[in-house]
């Protein structure tokens, strides 16, 4: 198999799951993950997959196929909230840091830097261990992490994009400066 392939395989069975993540709750879901993620069934522990056990049981006999969907559910939504919250916050720091210039530009890419020099597991670990455990400081501790990567390259084509015509003409009809960054700039 070449990687065209294998990335078409791991995209079809990352949409698989995330469908089978969204149904769990549904009538659909409780069809297709027939056993609770935590129920012990210690008779069939240890078992390989089967038409009652697709993927088999563990050491307490807890089916194993649940478990994997009831769990993708948090990973697939904690990657996804921690990715848009770095988005977010990455995109309004690097357009301010990149239509203003100057010291404020200097400022925030510094900050940009230290933050982007630590690498990203021991400062989601360090953030997590100050915030404590959670779901919501979960989100914040990775999501941290990725924040100077949309900064600069929000930052790189905010200055390209600053000293065009349309832009010096909408500061020119006195247009304010989030009115600018939001319909104009970015």
């Amino acid at each position: 198999l070449n990687r065209a392939d294998l990335l078409l395989i791991g995209g079809i069975a990352v949409a698989v799951l995330s469908l089978l993540c969204g149904f769990v709750f549904d009538r659909i879901g409780r069809r297709i993950m027939p056993y609770k993620y935590d129920a012990p069934d210690v008779l069939s522990a240890f078992s390989g997959p089967s038409k009652a056990h697709w993927f088999g049981t563990d050491d307490l006999g807890r089916d194993i196929f649940s478990r994997i969907i009831y769990g993708a559910r948090y990973s697939l939504s904690l990657g996804l909230l921690a990715c848009g919250f770095s988005a977010i916050i990455g995109v309004i720091f690097g357009s301010i840091a990149g239509f203003f210039g100057g010291k404020t530009d200097m400022i925030i890419m510094r900050i940009m830097d230290v933050l982007g020099a630590i690498p990203s597991t021991l400062l989601a670990v360090c953030i997590a261990a100050t915030l404590g455990t959670g779901y919501v400081n979960c989100i914040f501790a990775l999501g941290v992490s990725g924040v100077p990567a949309f900064a600069r390259l929000m930052r790189a084509s905010l200055l390209n994009v600053s000293n065009l015509e349309y832009v010096e003409a909408a500061k020119s009809i006195n247009c304010s400066n989030p009115r600018i960054i939001l319909k104009y700039a970015i």
